[in-house]
């Protein structure tokens, strides 16, 4: 019976007008936060000879075929490294922090080729925060243990516990102006971050 009444309790609060706009409030300070963040960053060439031997060290596990391209990224959080390479016909980006430490994978990956829920639920994400939006790029991202992501690049089960999300850069078009937007998703399409991208890099932008 207690537990019936706090039921009760909480359906009065949220139909009265006063519970209404509390309720719109505080989404719409949700909403307020996810957009609220810009994210400035900087990417140039570097050469291997200029990037933490940790980090040379994870690539040459990896054991990819093809040409590595090297790359430094300066941003408000500090300085990162990134390598990208192509790998049976999918274009690779390994991300590491300053010294070294590898923090994700991520690969290209057609909206369209998404598991129909995924896309449904990624889709429903948007429409809650822009009226009118464009796709610009989507990545599947994976972090982990380094040995369970390398077993990922090849095809091969990982035993150890790893985390997928999704990246997506989209294009906001509104009336006389549009900008770009980074939006970060969980595993179920559901918005973890989002940022306002300031003078986005070509090279992020284009695949």
């Amino acid at each position: 019976m207690k537990h019936l009444m706090m039921i009760t309790t909480k359906k009065i609060l949220f139909d009265t007008p006063t519970g209404i706009s509390l309720m719109i409030f505080i989404l719409l300070a949700f909403k307020m936060q996810l957009v609220a963040q810009t994210k400035m960053e900087h990417e140039f060439r570097i050469k291997p000879e200029e990037v933490p031997a940790k980090a040379i060290l994870f690539i040459e596990q990896c054991r990819f075929p093809k040409k590595i391209k090297w790359y430094a990224e300066e941003s408000q959080n500090g300085k990162s490294f990134e390598a990208k390479t192509k790998f049976r016909n999918t274009t690779y980006s390994c991300e590491f922090d300053s010294t070294g430490n590898i923090e994700d994978i991520e690969w290209i990956i057609d909206f369209p080729s998404l598991d129909k829920n995924l896309q449904f639920n990624i889709d429903s994400s948007l429409n809650q925060l822009y009226l009118k939006y464009r796709i610009i790029k989507i990545q599947v991202q994976w972090s982990g243990k380094p040995e369970s992501l390398i077993k990922l690049i090849h095809n091969i089960q990982s035993d150890d516990p790893y985390t997928t999300r999704y990246e997506m850069v989209i294009r906001n078009q509104k009336e006389n102006s549009s900008d770009y937007s980074e939006i970060l998703f969980d595993d179920q399409g559901k918005i973890i971050d989002v940022y306002r991208i300031e003078q986005p890099s070509t090279d992020n932008l284009e695949f």
